[in-house]
C-alpha cells in the first residue's frame, strides 16, 4: 500500500502507477508527480535476442538493477555482460545500449534521475496500442525526451550478436 509522499512512499510488489505494453513493457513504480520530479522508476523486462538500441539521454542519468537473467550493456565503447545482481550505472551524455543474448527473459529494475523519461514511455505506449508504432514516430518521440538514438550502430549491433529491435 502506498503511502503519504510527506513521509515517503511504499510501492507494494503487485502494485503499478502504470502498465505500457509495446517494444519493451514496463511497470511504472514511481514517476515524477510522486517524487516531485526526482524520480522515475520502473520494472521492465527485455525478450531473449532483443536489442535496445544505442542512445544517449540529454537529461537523466540511470541505474538499473538486475533483478533476473543476463542483460549485456553496451557503455560507449565497452560490452559488459551484467548477471542477476548486478547494478548498471548510465550517465547522461554517454551513448549505451542493452541487449538480451540469452535463451530467457531478463527482468530489472531501473531508476531514472530527474524524473521526465516516463513520458517517453507512455507515448511508446500510445503509438502502439493505436497501430502507430513506426522507426518515424519513435524517434519523433525520443527527440521530445531529450533521447538521441543511434540507429546505424544499432544495425552494427544486431548483426555482430544476431538481434533484432523490439517488436
Amino acid at each position: 500500500m502506498s503511502t503519504d509522499l510527506r513521509r515517503g512512499m511504499v510501492v507494494g510488489p503487485a502494485e503499478m502507477l502504470s502498465s505500457v505494453g509495446g517494444p519493451l513493457p514496463t511497470q511504472h513504480r514511481l514517476m515524477a508527480d510522486q517524487t516531485s520530479g526526482a524520480v522515475f522508476a520502473f520494472t521492465g523486462s527485455i525478450e531473449p535476442g532483443t536489442l535496445v538500441p544505442p542512445h544517449t539521454h540529454e537529461r537523466e542519468d540511470e541505474v538499473t538493477y538486475i533483478l533476473e537473467g543476463e542483460m549485456t550493456v553496451e557503455l560507449g565503447a565497452d560490452i559488459f555482460k551484467a548477471a542477476a545482481g548486478a547494478v548498471v550505472w548510465k550517465p547522461r551524455g554517454l551513448r549505451h545500449a542493452q541487449w538480451n543474448a540469452t535463451s530467457r527473459a531478463v527482468r530489472y529494475f531501473e531508476v531514472v534521475t530527474p524524473a521526465g523519461l516516463e513520458g517517453f514511455f507512455m507515448e511508446i505506449g500510445r503509438l502502439t496500442a493505436t497501430g502507430a508504432l513506426q522507426v518515424e514516430a519513435v524517434m519523433e518521440a525520443s527527440r521530445k525526451y531529450g533521447l538521441d538514438f543511434d540507429m546505424a550502430h544499432a544495425g552494427e549491433l544486431a548483426t555482430e550478436f544476431n538481434l533484432r529491435a523490439p517488436a
